[in-house]
């Protein structure tokens, strides 16, 4: 995925283009500059040990297609070879709430994944730790060393949430967090509402709300969550440890010290106090 953009104003075009929920925006990608930047998404709930052996088998197969640009094994390319390659990987576990086995807490919060063989499977030699995403430039390093380096960080065993977040994990990787249309940031504003997140990605409200069904949660409903989440990662930040727990929760939206504890116990199963005693992990 590319992430450059244009240099338009935040104004000029719509966060996301309308027709993509209605009929999708998948198709052929053709990386005509050679440059790609790759994201897995790795499901780690229970269940999924053998889903994880299969993408570790087929990686090599995808990226020698990809460098070589010959899809069907003709010895044609279909497409530009890819010179420059970056490689990262999430998992979709994003928490849930105390409540629900695997889930407390934020997760693994979309955050690139780089410890190696978190599954430990006897079968892999891995290092402890590898960079945050994989780099394969003009041929180096080999590529059998990325396959090995990927499948030790793409094994990230079966313990996460039961209750995936694949779409938001990759979202919340991707998104960059300044972006004035519609950044995590936003939900700080205590007026925030629907009509003013449609307004701002140029949708109708009725639109937006027809968006947000598909995934069973209301825009409110959303706005809240990301207050709550972003009130529980200042809790763990050191820069916030003088702060009090009203003091993070005005900062991060609410205007209400019980709705504030509510919400937060609704999201976490714990009280704020709680949770910035010990966080669970």
């Amino acid at each position: 995925m590319d992430a450059g953009g244009d240099s338009a104003t935040p104004d000029a075009r719509p966060l996301i283009d309308p027709r993509c929920f209605d009929a999708g925006c998948f198709g052929p990608i053709d990386p005509g500059n050679g440059v790609v930047d790759l994201l897995f998404v790795v499901d780690n709930s229970r269940s999924m040990q053998a889903e994880q052996a299969a993408l570790r088998r087929e990686f090599p197969r995808l990226i020698q297609k990809l460098i070589t640009g010959d899809h069907d094994g003709d010895g044609t390319p279909d497409h530009a070879a890819v010179r420059d390659l970056h490689i990262g990987v999430v998992s979709s576990n994003m928490g849930a709430d105390a409540r629900t086995p695997g889930c407390m807490g934020l997760g693994d919060d979309g955050l690139l994944q780089h410890q190696g063989n978190l599954a430990r499977d006897p079968e892999l030699s891995c290092a402890p730790d590898y960079p945050k995403f994989l780099d394969y430039t003009n041929g180096r390093p080999a590529i059998d060393q990325v396959a090995r380096d990927f499948g030790c960080i793409a094994s990230l065993g079966t313990m996460g949430c039961g209750y995936e977040q694949h779409l938001e994990s990759a979202l919340k990787a991707l998104w960059p967090a300044d972006d004035p249309r519609l950044s995590f940031s936003a939900t700080r504003d205590p007026t925030l509402t629907a009509e003013s997140v449609a307004d701002g990605v140029h949708l109708s409200p009725r639109y937006m709300r027809a968006i947000f069904s598909e995934s069973g949660e209301k825009v409110s409903d959303y706005i809240r969550r990301r207050r709550v989440e972003e009130c529980a990662r200042k809790m763990r930040d050191p820069a916030w440890a003088g702060h009090s727990l009203m003091k993070i929760a005005f900062s991060s939206g609410f205007n209400s010290a019980a709705h504030f504890s509510r919400c937060f116990r609704d999201r976490f199963g714990v009280s704020p106090r709680e949770y910035r005693r010990g966080p669970p992990e």
